[in-house]
């Protein structure tokens, strides 16, 4: 199993096939964190990342769904350029989400869209054979930055759920699992 991707998708399936059933879906006063693999929005490089939130509102507080507060961190890298003169980046965006679940019958599907503020920070490197200089305007900088997801989490147990989100400021697209307490 050399491919990171296959590892996980392998062990999602491994937990589906024993999963317990669950009554599970996003509730307030519950934390969810979490770590995640997937592709950065710049560079379309192999990601990382972790997130948190807690359930901050039920079922008719503000609406019809669930809302929750949490924040994301992320990490890629790529190169750019060939031989021995190249680029390398380094990109670690940090943000502020707020979420809104939506409510189903099905308690083992959470449905989930969300918008957040951040700040990423930003490295560019340039590499030639006289040796490395470090240079923060290689076309990208530091700064805020907004961000948005979709996503779905599914509850293989009360506590444990797959999660594949969709966005953009940080990761492009991710898999990972979350942890309820």
């Amino acid at each position: 199993m050399r491919n990171p991707l296959f590892a996980v998708f392998f062990m999602l399936l491994l937990l589906a096939v024993t999963a317990v059933p669950s009554n599970a879906q996003f509730d307030k006063g519950q934390n969810y964190v979490g770590g995640r693999i997937g592709i950065g929005y710049y560079g379309s490089a192999f990601s990382f990342g972790a997130d948190y939130e807690y359930g901050f509102a039920d079922v008719g507080e503000y609406g019809p769904g669930r809302i929750g507060i949490g924040g994301t961190i992320d990490y890629w890298g790529w190169s750019d350029g060939s031989g021995d003169n190249y680029w390398s980046y380094s990109w670690v965006p940090i943000g502020v989400m707020a979420y809104y679940h939506l409510n189903l019958d099905n308690r083992k599907l959470d449905p989930f869209g969300g918008i957040g503020l951040g700040y990423e920070v930003v490295t560019a490197t340039w590499h030639s054979s006289y040796g490395s200089l470090y240079n923060g305007s290689a076309g990208y900088s530091s700064g805020i930055y907004i961000t948005g997801q979709v996503g779905v989490r599914y509850f293989f147990s009360p506590n444990l759920a797959a999660q594949a989100r969709l966005g953009f400021g940080a990761s492009l697209l991710s898999v990972g699992l979350d942890y309820k307490f």
